[in-house]
């Protein structure tokens, strides 16, 4: 990234970047959503921005959003970078309407701005991949791309562990549940449901020997870290109590926003889980303690 921005910096700016700042927000017609910001003495380099899993823009046409936080945007601004994001209209896990969108949004962008000398995408998580996905498939719109907490290994990977964290945790702690429903979700609003009604069981379990055991080892099929939470200190190795205490902190944000997944897009885009997983030995604590050794410790 130090390379490229310095080459970036080095590159002569587009005759347009002369021109005063520009701000503009809109709707694709696809029901995306953009936003662009170009400085005054752009150097010619654009950041696009891909978000995360959430909400779409939808009816209501929700604004994009630029990436980052206020401080950081400023700094690129003053430091002559343009910026510009996309949203998708759907909800949810909505990969390839985000590629299409950010395509879109790029294309408004040299209409208005003038062609940019590079372009480099970033996002996190869902929208790191996104952004991997935007250089591999158009090396003709990008010149580099900064995913960060991003699934580049294989998204279907990762959504299959968090199914079968998810797929434990239900058959260890709430198995006659019918509120948490894991696959086949028919809306945002169901889902919402079905991960309220998950945190309800979580937050129980929390309060026994017993709860905090099964959470660990349903946490140890997604591979939730024993340290995830910011600005606290590393757990001991053996401090099991402080280990568990993490996971449960981040059990939620790693098993079911990423294990449930519906995307209610734009005429026709599919509905579903792309993830599976069977009915093993996941529902044996006894099976898998070796996933996760502070169950048995705790057991």
């Amino acid at each position: 990234m130090v390379s490229v921005a310095a080459t970036a910096l080095a590159l002569t700016p587009p005759a347009s970047a002369e021109a005063g700042a520009l701000s503009l927000t809109g709707v694709h017609p696809s029901g995306a959503t953009y936003a662009i910001e170009v400085p005054r003495g752009w150097n010619g380099t654009v950041l696009t921005f891909t978000p995360g899993y959430g909400q779409g823009a939808g009816p209501d046409h929700l604004p994009a959003d630029l990436g980052g936080d206020a401080a950081s945007r400023a700094w690129l601004l003053a430091h002559g970078y343009a910026l510009a994001g996309s949203r998708p209209y759907g909800d949810g896990w909505a990969v390839e309407e985000t590629l299409k969108a950010s395509a879109d949004t790029l294309a408004t962008f040299a209409e208005k701005a003038g062609d940019p000398a590079i372009t480099l995408a970033w996002g996190a998580s869902m929208g790191g991949a996104i952004a991997a996905g935007l250089a591999e498939l158009r090396p003709d719109l990008i010149d580099g791309a900064l995913p960060y907490c991003a699934s580049v290994a294989g998204p279907v990977a990762m959504l299959n562990q968090s199914l079968d964290a998810a797929f434990a945790f239900k058959t260890l702690l709430a198995p006659g549940e019918d509120a948490i429903k894991l696959v086949r979700l028919a809306s945002a609003e169901e889902e919402a449901r079905s991960t309220t009604a998950a945190r309800t069981v979580l937050d129980a379990a929390q309060q026994s020997a017993a709860g905090r055991a099964r959470i660990a080892l349903a946490a140890s099929f997604a591979q939730v870290s024993t340290w995830s939470v910011p600005g606290t200190d590393e757990p001991a190795p053996r401090d099991w109590e402080a280990q568990q205490a993490q996971e449960y902190a981040a059990f939620m944000p790693t098993v079911f926003s990423p294990a449930i997944r519906w995307s209610s897009g734009r005429a026709g885009t599919s509905r579903g889980t792309p993830a599976w997983t069977t009915a093993g030995s996941c529902a044996s604590r006894d099976a898998c303690s070796r996933c996760a050794p502070s169950t048995t410790a705790r057991a």
